[in-house]
Formats: structure tokens, sequence, C-alpha cells
């Protein structure tokens, strides 16, 4: 109790003496601490406003300086760099997917030593690759549904319910588990 006390009373003197400039400079006594334009946890790069544009960038400018060697470095770093935390680019712009999918068929070309003029989709096919939208998706249902059926993550399954029904629309299954949205 005491300590929330002094908490509030460092707060409140923090608020009267105008320590906070603006709201990516704050003054506590001496010291000046300036907030970061983008932070970088576990190697992916986000702003403020959890924008991936640094992180897709940085992914880009990786992977295309491998883009020139040969298909087995090509498979194997371009790949990886495009798999690594790729769930977290849920929700991205169309314009950062678009640009790592530019990567992801440049690398399928390059593999199978197709023309530039080749169209990507039969050549993902062919190494059956999915496009990086659905590798996204595909990735989050796969955590979503490790987490959920192993108990191992806490946080996930605190806030994710599953709703068994006993009629389903497949005939193959005898129940139906259907995960239902957190409420805000």
């Amino acid at each position: 109790m005491a300590a929330a006390k002094q908490m509030e009373d460092c707060l409140d003197e923090l608020k009267s003496t105008d320590a906070i400039v603006d709201k990516s400079v704050i003054r506590v006594g001496l010291v000046t601490i300036t907030a970061s334009r983008c932070v970088q946890c576990i190697g992916v790069c986000t702003d403020r406003h959890l924008d991936t544009k640094k992180h897709v960038s940085q992914t880009i400018s990786a992977s295309s300086f491998y883009l020139p060697t040969n298909e087995r470095v090509v498979n194997v770093i371009i790949t990886s760099r495009l798999d690594y935390c790729n769930a977290l680019l849920y929700g991205t712009s169309a314009i950062n997917v678009a640009r790592l999918q530019r990567i992801h068929n440049s690398s399928a070309r390059l593999i199978l030593r197709s023309p530039r003029s080749d169209s990507a989709t039969p050549l993902l096919r062919k190494l059956h690759w999915l496009h990086i939208v659905c590798i996204v998706h595909f990735k989050l249902l796969v955590l979503t549904y490790t987490c959920t059926t192993t108990r191992q993550c806490i946080c996930v399954n605190s806030c994710a319910r599953i709703n068994r029904q006993e009629h389903c629309a497949l005939r193959t299954t005898a129940y139906c588990q259907k995960l239902r949205q957190p409420k805000a």
C-alpha cells in the first residue's frame, strides 16, 4: 500500500513539474529519456503503431542480397527469412504483403530456373509453396490450434474458448470444435 502511495506521489510530482515535454521525450530529474521510433525484439522491428514496414524492408533487403546466388542458398536462407515470425505480419498492409510476395516469387523463379516473364503461381504450386497471405494465416491457425489443444500457452488459453458442437458439417468428425472470439 505504501509503494502505491509513493508511486502516485511520484506521478503527481512529475505532472506538476512539467517533466513530460512531449510524447517522445521524458525528463526525470537530470535524465532525459527519448523514445525510439522502432523497437527490435527477437529480430522483428515494430514502431509505436505496431507497423511492420521496417521489418518487411529489412527482410526484403536481406533476401535481395542472396537472390543472385544459387538455388540451395535461396531455398534455405530466403524461405527461412520469409517464414521467421511471419505470424506477426497478420493484418499488415497489402503493400507490405506484395513486397514480400515479389521476393517469394523471385526465389521460386530462381529455384526452378524459370524466366521472369513466367507466372509465379504455377511455380509456387510446383514447389508446394503457399502465397504469403496464406502462409501467415496458416501459421496463426497452427499456433492457435497448438495453444488450445496442448494448453501450453496460458495467455491464449485464458482468452480463447472452444465451443464443442455435437453436429458438424463434416461426417468424419464426431464433434466439431469452433473457436469463440474473446470479448473485449
